[in-house]
């Protein structure tokens, strides 16, 4: 059953979606920069030279197929010859005929070039609102396959197909002699991991501490891991992780008041201030000694001697309960399904994950009726980081994520707040989205303060959201499809939403064509 219609039956909480973005922090930066200086040099070297604007050319003039009189039997009369077409309009039907074998590949080619070589014929004949600004994946797609087509064929092309393979090695894509393989994309990982997005935590308890209901937040910020292994754009900083964002969050005097505490299945640690008030509350409610471990800087570790699991996850949930700890911190295999704190109202997801039954789970936590909060609102956060417009390299990882994460849920429409549908628009209002997509068409008068402004400019506060879903009025169930026209730059032109409507007190209707629910 849809998580909407148990809401408007009142056994669940209702709630909203959220988004914040964020952007590398200067170390990062920095490794994107040398990624972006790579990316440049690269297609300088190959695709500049004669040889690789020819290989442009070639893909944009591919010869014409072979008619039925070039093939017909040798006795038969042969037909006068068609007239030839000026040079314009045949190379304009090169062009199409490119268009419609490979339209991925010609198109890249077609911007490349008039990047590459922006004085070379063609380019006057390339619509620039097709062959626009030549993207990463444009110029990756291009290179690897002039590689594997012109370079790999050429023995005395070897240096060069070596240099542009291990080049092509640092953004995820793996030549070899049968074809191109993806692998681990630095970059992409860089910005998964990347601490902005730790510090986007800071911000947005921030705001949701400055809210009407600030008193009332009990939130839990989930992680993939503890600690991962990967550190790479950060050179000499910590590991990402929950015990990266908690070092953070204990570090901060707005958040540190929170009484954070982490909890994994290895770890216990809360600020140095409350170290000696949390101890005390576990002893109560376990009847055992807890341990507090001297150290340095804002954080102590708590040990509990013969405890762990299911008991201890229980204490610490009943200290968010009675709100002794206001912030906890964990990873998702700890603090995903199962794990039961009705209290618990905002959630900061900063996992990766995007199937359906991940992301359902995670959000479940939230939704839990709390027994002391009759008109309790979930708040579920997003936290995206996207490069910046003055980077001209791209990246649509973290967006494509959050838009599969979104396309599982159901949630209140950010610009219709009387409808239930699925995918981003129930986080992002109409102006938010069309920010996006300037920011992520490199638009320099957008940035990513404008587009979290933006967010928080169309958020609603929880008395509202909790209004806006008018629980426990009739409705019927019944499903509709809604067409939702968008701007073809690096998306699709149409997209298929399904809707449900909660306006009208008779009517509730309920879908799930493209949402896998």
């Amino acid at each position: 059953m849809p998580t909407p219609a148990v809401v408007k039956e009142g056994h669940l909480a209702p709630y909203r979606a959220h988004v914040w973005f964020t952007e590398p922090v200067p170390q990062e930066a920095h490794f994107i920069r040398r990624s972006e200086a790579q990316l440049h040099e690269l297609m300088v070297q190959v695709l500049s030279t004669p040889d690789g604007v020819s290989y442009l050319h070639d893909q944009l003039q591919p010869a014409a197929a072979t008619t039925d009189a070039e093939t017909a039997d040798a006795d038969a009369p042969t037909p006068p010859p068609a007239p030839a077409l000026p040079p314009e309009e045949s190379a304009r039907r090169g062009i199409d005929r490119a268009l419609s074998a490979d339209f991925t590949l010609a198109r890249a080619c077609g911007a490349v070039l008039r990047a590459a070589a922006p004085r070379h014929p063609l380019c006057a004949l390339l619509d620039p609102q097709l062959f626009t600004r030549a993207s990463t994946d444009d110029l990756l797609l291009v290179l690897a396959r002039f590689a594997l087509n012109r370079l790999l064929r050429n023995p005395a092309a070897r240096d060069q197909w070596r240099y542009v393979k291990g080049a092509l090695a640092d953004f995820g894509l793996h030549l070899t002699d049968r074809g191109i393989r993806r692998g681990r994309n630095p970059l992409e990982t860089t910005l998964a991991t990347s601490i902005a997005k730790d510090h986007a935590t800071i911000d947005i308890l921030r705001h949701e501490l400055r809210s009407a209901d600030g008193e009332r937040i009990r939130a839990v910020v989930v992680t993939d891991v503890v600690e991962a292994g990967d550190n790479r754009g950060l050179t000499g900083g910590a590991a990402p992780g929950a015990l990266r964002v908690f070092d953070l969050l204990a570090s901060d005097p707005e958040t540190a008041a929170l009484c954070p505490v982490l909890l994994t299945a290895q770890h216990l640690r809360t600020t140095a201030a409350d170290a000696d008030a949390v101890a005390q509350a576990l002893e109560r409610a376990l009847g055992s000694a807890v341990e507090v471990e001297e150290g340095f800087g804002a954080t102590r570790v708590l040990r509990v001697p013969g405890f762990g699991g299911g008991r201890l996850v229980a204490a610490v949930s009943h200290l968010v309960t009675d709100g002794r700890v206001r912030v906890l911190v964990g990873t998702r295999g700890l603090l995903g399904e199962g794990w039961d704190c009705p209290a618990v109202n905002t959630l900061i997801d900063l996992t990766s994950v995007a199937s359906s039954v991940s992301t359902q789970q995670l959000r479940g936590r939230t939704l839990r009726l709390d027994p002391a909060w009759a008109q309790k609102v979930a708040h579920n956060w997003s936290v995206v980081c996207l490069i910046p417009p003055h980077v001209e390299l791209d990246s649509d990882a973290e967006l494509d994520r959050l838009r599969r994460r979104h396309s599982h849920l159901w949630g209140l429409s950010a610009d219709d707040h009387t409808r239930v549908i699925t995918g981003l628009d129930a986080a992002l209002d109409r102006g938010t989205r069309d920010l996006l997509d300037r920011l992520i068409a490199k638009d320099p008068a957008t940035s990513i303060d404008a587009l979290n402004q933006a967010v928080l400019a169309g958020i609603r506060s929880r008395s509202q959201t909790h209004a806006d879903w008018r629980i426990g009025q009739p409705y019927t169930a019944r499903e509709r499809d809604v067409v939702a026209v968008r701007s073809p730059h690096r998306t699709a032109l149409v997209q298929v939403l399904p809707a449900v409507a909660v306006g009208a007190p008779t009517l509730f209707l309920l879908g799930a064509l493209a949402s896998g629910v």
